[in-house]
């Protein structure tokens, strides 16, 4: 987001110093709950894929449910974080807001398993506008000192809509409401809140202030297609391959060519600016070229599989291994929940008592290495107080550290005097966190898959089960091939699956590992060194006077 973050930058402190900009508590209350909703989303396909299996079929898309939301996101955001430097602000946030509901509707109305994929890819498209455009106007609204905790609140509420996503997810399938209204929903609460944002919010013009078109011509599409083109090949590429085609089939070669050409050719492009301007390409690339940046990056991008995987497979894990209904499985992760809440709102206010924040993330991997070492050990006989302790140190180490890395990055740019890239840092931290959600939902996804389809097909040899048959026991504990099994059956079904589930843990595992390398490659620094000199300066007054 080179020069869009700069501009915006220009902008925030054009309407900082209006007053009638000013206070920001009420407005950003109203973003933190858009971004609580977006958070809802990113997750509540975890408890719901069952039943819309058992509604539309097609088991070998379920994993879309999920991956379809995360790539409407990551291939979108780097353009949203482009146009909201060029047009209004307050009116393109609320396109997102309309963007995001079309595809809330879509997903409840659907009638098949592909409309319901296209309505989840919308939404994420709107959603990663909400998002980046909550980001944008707490940094237009609020003042430097107050910047750090307002982004944090932003962080802070869509991490408690992605942990509280699969229990509203479970309540409504185990009500007479049924899953489709995990969607609808989204549409009750913008009828509330959009009117609000047009009277409430305040008009954000760009400081750019030649003519639209002009201004637009600026972007870098060329940029944008490459990205979004990478993205959407890597997600195609990795639910479907070993799953519905082979790793040598014509279709996983033709795939892998495309997708290295395509990320080659974005890197290429974003290098040498090729039919755009380094101050206007999509990436803010730069900041590549600091050492607490990049390091920032692989911390941000580590911490992310320990909140996405145990809440997208520990309710797999009770609906099979234990016999749970939706509802009785978004129970069951309570413990994980409530611990990623707390731990996540005390990060953020204790981080300045702390000071140092490279230890904060070695802290956060180590317990994330050894959660995924643990539930890798899991298996139907294990008891639920061993589950919540495995998983709890997984959330812990999560909570840590998931959203202070937009804190951080921010406070060290303006301590260099680089007030102008904090937008840019913002714009990298935000593609590495739901970047990564992608990427940890194809990997675990193309594990459990694979892993459970062939651990199935062996126990069931006798059976002489198609793939698709396969696929649909793998899919749920509710599918009818898996209903029509008789309990010998079903005990190796679900022995295979719980199998599989432990297996996609070594993720956590290996993600752990790079958050404890990313924390060793972060300076062991005070993040906030002028306040400890001005603290330790009142102390040697004090001392004086006595």
């Amino acid at each position: 987001m080179g020069a869009s973050a700069r501009e915006s930058d220009a902008s925030s402190d054009q309407i900082r110093a209006d007053k009638s900009a000013a206070p920001a508590d009420e407005r950003t209350i109203r973003v933190y709950s858009t971004a609580f909703v977006y958070g809802l989303d990113t997750t509540i396909a975890a408890d719901v894929q069952a039943p819309i299996v058992v509604d539309f079929g097609n088991p070998e898309m379920v994993a879309w449910l999920g991956n379809g939301f995360a790539l409407g996101n990551v291939a979108t955001i780097l353009l949203w974080g482009v146009m909201f430097s060029k047009v209004n602000m307050k009116w393109l946030y609320i396109l997102s807001i309309v963007i995001f509901e079309i595809g809330s509707a879509i997903c409840g109305a659907a009638t098949g398993m592909n409309m319901e994929i296209a309505g989840r890819v919308i939404a994420g498209i709107g959603g990663s506008g909400i998002y980046l455009g909550g980001l944008n106007f707490v940094s237009a609204t609020t003042t430097q000192k107050e910047r750090g905790t307002y982004i944090s609140g932003i962080g802070v509420s869509w991490g408690a809509g992605c942990v509280l996503g699969p229990i509203l997810g479970g309540l409504f399938t185990a009500s007479s409401a049924t899953w489709r209204w995990s969607f609808y929903i989204n549409l009750c609460i913008a009828a509330v809140c959009i009117p609000l944002y047009l009277f409430y919010i305040p008009s954000m013009p760009s400081s750019d202030t030649r003519p639209l078109l002009q201004r637009l011509t600026t972007v870098d599409y060329l940029g944008f297609f490459l990205s979004a083109g990478a993205w959407v090949l890597f997600s195609v590429l990795f639910t479907f391959a070993g799953a519905l085609w082979e790793y040598n089939s014509p279709e996983t070669i033709a795939l892998s060519v495309l997708f290295g050409v395509f990320t080659l050719l974005f890197v290429v492009q974003q290098r040498f600016a090729f039919l755009t301007t380094k101050e206007h390409r999509l990436f803010p690339a730069h900041l590549l070229l600091s050492r607490t940046q990049i390091a920032l990056t692989f911390g941000c991008a580590g911490v992310q599989a320990g909140l996405f995987v145990p809440l997208y497979y520990l309710p797999l894990y009770f609906q099979f291994a234990k016999g749970d209904s939706a509802l009785q499985a978004a129970v069951h992760i309570l413990p994980f929940i409530i611990v990623n809440i707390v731990v996540n709102l005390a990060a953020g206010t204790f981080l300045p008592l702390i000071n140092f924040y490279a230890p904060v993330y070695l802290v956060a991997g180590t317990l994330i290495a050894i959660s995924g070492g643990l539930l890798h050990l899991i298996t139907t006989e294990t008891s639920l107080s061993a589950i919540y302790g495995y998983s709890v140190l997984a959330a812990f180490g999560s909570g840590l550290a998931e959203q202070i890395g937009y804190t951080i990055g921010a406070v060290k740019l303006a301590s260099q005097g680089r007030d102008h890239d904090v937008g840019a840092s913002i714009s990298m931290q935000n593609v590495t966190q739901i970047g990564t959600s992608l990427i940890l939902l194809v990997i675990s996804g193309q594990i459990f898959q694979k892993f459970a389809a062939q651990e199935i097909s062996s126990a069931l040899a006798n059976l002489q089960l198609s793939n698709a048959e396969i696929h649909s026991a793998v899919s749920g504990s509710e599918s009818a091939i898996y209903e029509s099994l008789s309990d010998t059956d079903k005990t190796k079904v679900i022995d295979a699956v719980t199998s599989s589930i432990g297996l996609v843990y070594w993720v956590l595992v290996a993600f752990g590992i790079l958050t404890v390398a990313a924390s060793l490659g972060m300076r062991w620094e005070r993040l906030f060194p002028k306040q400890v000199a001005e603290e330790e300066k009142g102390t040697i007054e004090s001392e004086e006077k006595k």
